[in-house]
């Protein structure tokens, strides 16, 4: 049997991250693109011919990139009713509908028959 790692985290629910946890994701991202966009400026100066311009249109374009990873929030749902299995335990049935009586008085007595349940009026 594998072991675990002490640092990596048991998921025990199917609910989505907290929106603190995906700021902070999010967060990272767009700091480590800003930080290969930086490398790209740097290797400006030290790369010749061809890499220089893949070099200025990695710096030109990472920001417009990170910024809309960065404003991207997880807004799928995930669903439910796949993830539930069907249970063993009894259902709750229909029970027996009682009819108020007409004056919705106070009493609570059995009153005559209506018509069409059996008995004259």
């Amino acid at each position: 049997m594998p072991r675990r790692n002490a640092q990596s985290p048991v998921v025990v629910t199917t609910a989505p991250k907290s929106p603190a946890a995906q700021r902070k994701q999010r967060e990272r991202q767009y700091m480590i693109m800003m930080g290969i966009r930086m490398v790209c400026f740097l290797l400006i100066f030290a790369v010749p011919g061809f890499w220089k311009l893949v070099m200025i249109g990695l710096a030109v374009v990472l920001p417009g990139i990170a910024v809309i990873l960065a404003n991207a929030v997880d807004r799928r749902r995930q669903n439910t009713a796949a993830l539930r299995e069907p249970s063993d335990s009894p259902e709750l049935t229909s029970g027996v509908v009682l009819e108020a009586d007409e004056d919705y008085g106070g009493d609570h007595r059995q009153s005559t028959p209506h018509q069409g349940q059996g008995g004259t009026p």
